[in-house]
């Protein structure tokens, strides 16, 4: 039985990937395989395609890489465009009005 990367070394893994990619290919990461947090984190590490599984919540994976500050793109198995995100609202826009902490 072989032991799991330590989260450290994944995002390690996913930034010298991204290094030595020539030409237009993707690094993706499976929400299947990692946890949602560290999915959403390597977005930052330069993954640039989350993978998720079909029966996956669609709308947590799309608020998973806006709160990245990124924009959700659908793509299908022929890396062909199938919908378009909106941009994600910028920070400050979110920080304006303070969040209902006790509700």
């Amino acid at each position: 039985m072989t032991e799991a990367a330590a989260p450290a070394e994944v995002l390690r893994r996913f930034a010298v990937t991204r290094l030595g990619i020539i030409g237009p290919r993707h690094v993706s990461c499976s929400t299947a395989d990692h946890t949602p947090a560290l999915a959403q984190l390597a977005l930052n590490f330069g993954v640039d395609d989350l993978v998720a599984p079909p029966d996956a919540d669609r709308d947590e994976i799309v608020h998973l890489i806006w709160d990245a500050g990124f924009r959700p793109v659908e793509r299908d198995a022929d890396d062909n465009v199938v919908r378009e995100y909106d941009p994600p609202v910028p920070l400050a826009e979110r920080r304006a009005t303070p969040q209902q902490v006790w509700a």
